[in-house]
C-alpha cells in the first residue's frame, strides 16, 4: 500500500470550498480531512485503533547524563523522573545526528539521514524529504486525529518540511517579508528574525490547543530549546528559587553588554591568536573550493590534487596534511583550556549551572502538560514520548557546543510511558531514535508501510524479549567549510556492540572500545585497523558517504539570519 503526501492534494479543493461558503467554524483543515486523496482513495484514513493519543516532547540539546532519572546528582527533572517510574527508560538511546533538523527528520520518519534527504542544518530551503516518505504526523493525521506542533526555535522551522501532516505547525520564526526583500537586494541589510522562544511560552500555546482540541484523538508535538544557549533565560523568580537549592554564579553582565551592542566577550589576545591560527589551518590553499567540489559532486582525493605529482611528493603532501590536522587538534585543546579557566561568563561551572537550571525549567513545562492531561481525563489514553534530539559537549573532548559524534553529543534521554507500557524500569540495550516512530506505529496499530523503515519497534525490548542480533547504531553530521567552530564538513559514526568508529574527512579517524573506555578517551584506530576497516565497510554498504558540501552562501537571507541568530554561522558569512 502506497502512502502519499495528502496535504498538498487538498489545498485547492479546501480553498474553493471556503470561498464558496463554509459553515460556521469550518476550516481548510477540517474540510481537507473529509476529502480522500484523488491519488489514493484506498487510504482516506486508517481507523483509530490501539493507543488513542500521543504527546511527543523534544528537549533540544539535552544530555542524558544531566537528567536526575539517569543518575545526575542534582534534581533537574522531577516530573520526567516520575514519568519514567511508570513507564520505561532507555539508558543507551542514540540520535542519528548531533544537529537538530537532521535528527528530527530521522525520528519523524524512522529513516537515516541519507534516506530521508535532510542531512544538514544548512540545507534549509534546498533539500526536501521524498514525496513517498510519509512522516509519523502524516500517518497519524490520516487516521483522523487532530495534529499540532509547537516548536521553540528556527532549526525546527517548517522550511525543513516538518509541517507535513500537522493541522497546525506553530514555529513563529519568520521574518517580515519586506525586510527579507530588502536584504535580498542589499547584503549589508539583515532581516529582523526572532530565532527562539522560551519553554513556558511554547507550553502556553500547547495547553491552549489541548483545551480546544484534546477531547478528540490527537498527536501533539512540543519542542523546547532553552538549554541550547543562554540567549533566553528562565524568569528571574524561577532562577531565584533554583539558586536556593543550587547556588548560581552566572554572570549576566556579558549578556547585558551584548544587548547594548557591545562585545559580550572580553578581549583575550591569546584566544584571538589561537582562533586566527585555527582559521589559517582550516584554509585549504591550492585545492578546489568547496563550491567547485559540490558542483562536480566530488571530494578532494588525498594525495591526488595534482596528477603530475610524483609518488614522493604525494607522500609528503599526505604527511603535511596529517601534521596540519594534528595542529588543529592541539589548537582546539588549547582553546578549550582557555575556555575552562577563562572569564566567569564562559567557565565550565557557570555554563553547567545555567544548563541545569534551564533543564529544570523545561521539566516544569512538561509537568504542566501532564497536569493538563490529568485535568482533562485523557492521561490514561495518552502515550508520552520524552526525548532529546541530541546532546551537548559541555567541555568534553574540548568542545562546548554540538556538532561532533562523541557519546555526550549523540546519547540522549528516551522515556516512554502510557497505555500498553507497563512500568518496566530501564533498558540497557542500545536503541536509536529511528526506532521510536516504528514503536509508535505498533502501539497505534497503523497499517504497515509499503517501504521498509530503518527503525524497528522497541516493544519487544519493553516486553523483556532479548534481541537476536546486535543493533547497529549509525549517526552523521555535515557542516559547511565556513562554520564558527571549524568543524569537519563531514563526519560519520557507527557502533556495533562494544566498538564505535568515527570516520572523518582526513586521517584523523577514531575507534573506541566503549566497554573499556565509555568516555572515548583512548583512540584505538592505529592499534586495531582491521576492526576499523570492518566498521567503515558497513558505512560504505549503507552508501552513506556522498561527498556533498553544504555552503552558507547558498542560503537565502531568512535562513542565514536564523542560523546566525542561533550561533551556527558567523555574522560575516
Amino acid at each position: 500500500m502506497k502512502i502519499t503526501r495528502m496535504r498538498s492534494s487538498f489545498v485547492l479543493l479546501a480553498s474553493s470550498l471556503i470561498l464558496s461558503g463554509c459553515g460556521e467554524g469550518e476550516t481548510a483543515t477540517t474540510l481537507a480531512k473529509e476529502v480522500p486523496s484523488s491519488s489514493d482513495t484506498s487510504t482516506a484514513a486508517n481507523e483509530i485503533r490501539g493507543t488513542k493519543n500521543l504527546l511527543w516532547v523534544v528537549l533540544d540539546t539535552t544530555r542524558a547524563d544531566h537528567l536526575s532519572t539517569y543518575g545526575y546528582p542534582k534534581k533537574t527533572t522531577p516530573a520526567i523522573d516520575k514519568l519514567a517510574r511508570r513507564g520505561v527508560r532507555f539508558d543507551a538511546a542514540f540520535a542519528q545526528a548531533s544537529i537538530t533538523a537532521v535528527s528530527a527528520a530521522s525520528y519523524l520518519t524512522g529513516t537515516y539521514p541519507f534516506r530521508n534527504g535532510i542531512r544538514s542544518l544548512f540545507s534549509v530551503g534546498q533539500d526536501e524529504m521524498p514525496e513517498d516518505l510519509p512522516t509519523l504526523a502524516e500517518r497519524l493525521w490520516e487516521t483522523g486525529r487532530n495534529t499540532a506542533s509547537f516548536v521553540s526555535a528556527g532549526p525546527m522551522s517548517k522550511r525543513y518540511g516538518f509541517s507535513a501532516g500537522f493541522d497546525l505547525y506553530d514555529d513563529i520564526f519568520s521574518a517580515d517579508q519586506k525586510a527579507l526583500e530588502e536584504a535580498a537586494r542589499d547584503p549589508n541589510k539583515k532581516p529582523d528574525l526572532k530565532a527562539q522562544r522560551r519553554a513556558d511560552e511554547t507550553t502556553d500555546l500547547a495547553v491552549e490547543w489541548l483545551d480546544q482540541n484534546g477531547k478528540d484523538p490527537f498527536f501533539l508535538f512540543v519542542h523546547f530549546f532553552d538549554v541550547h544557549d543562554g540567549v533566553i533565560k528562565p524568569p528571574q523568580e524561577f532562577l531565584d528559587k533554583w539558586d536556593e537549592r543550587y547556588p548560581l554564579k552566572v554572570d549576566l553582565e556579558p549578556r547585558r553588554r551584548e544587548e547594548r551592542g557591545e562585545s559580550a566577550r572580553e578581549a583575550n589576545p591569546e584566544e584571538d591568536a589561537l582562533r586566527k591560527r585555527l582559521h589559517e589551518l582550516r584554509s585549504k590553499e591550492g585545492e578546489p573550493s568547496s563550491r567547485e567540489r559540490a558542483a562536480r559532486r566530488e571530494r578532494p582525493a588525498r594525495g591526488e590534487r595534482d596528477p603530475n605529482l610524483s609518488q614522493e611528493d604525494r607522500r609528503k603532501l599526505v604527511q603535511d596534511r596529517r601534521a596540519q590536522r594534528e595542529e588543529v587538534r592541539e589548537v582546539r585543546e588549547a582553546l578549550a583550556a582557555l575556555d575552562t579557566d577563562g572569564p566567569s561568563d564562559s567557565s565550565r561551572e557557570q555554563k553547567i549551572q545555567l544548563y541545569d537550571a534551564e533543564l529544570y525549567f523545561m521539566d516544569q513545562q512538561v509537568e504542566r502538560m501532564l497536569a493538563k492531561l490529568e485535568e482533562m481525563g485523557t492521561a490514561k489514553d495518552t502515550m508520552i514520548v520524552i526525548v532529546a534530539d541530541h546532546g551537548e559537549g559541555l567541555g568534553d573532548h574540548g568542545f562546548w557546543s554540538h556538532g561532533t559524534l562523541h557519546e555526550e553529543q549523540i546519547r540522549v534521554p528516551l522515556i516512554l510511558a502510557g497505555p500498553g507500557i507497563e512500568p518496566y524500569g530501564a533498558v540497557s540495550d542500545p536503541v536509536r531514535l529511528v526506532d521510536v516512530s516504528a514503536t509508535v506505529e505498533e502501539m497505534f496499530q497503523l497499517e504497515p508501510l509499503y517501504r521498509e523503515l530503518d527503525g524497528v519497534s522497541l516493544m519487544p525490548l519493553i516486553r523483556g524479549e532479548p534481541e537476536a542480533d546486535l543493533r547497529t547504531v549509525y549517526a552523521e553530521v555535515h557542516f559547511p567549510p565556513q562554520n564558527p567552530n571549524r568543524l569537519d564538513s563531514e563526519m560519520y559514526s557507527i557502533r556495533v556492540g562494544r566498538w564505535k568508529y568515527i570516520h572523518r574527512q582526513e586521517d584523523t579517524h577514531e575507534l573506541y572500545d566503549l566497554e573499556a573506555d565509555p568516555g572515548e578517551l583512548t583512540n584505538l584506530y592505529a592499534e586495531q585497523p582491521k576492526i576499523a576497516a570492518r566498521l567503515l565497510e558497513q558505512i560504505h554498504r549503507m552508501d552513506a558517504i556522498d561527498g556533498r558540501v553544504y555552503e552558507t552562501e547558498d542560503l537565502d537571507p531568512e535562513a542565514k539570519a536564523m542560523l546566525e541568530a542561533t550561533g551556527y554561522i558567523d555574522a560575516d558569512n
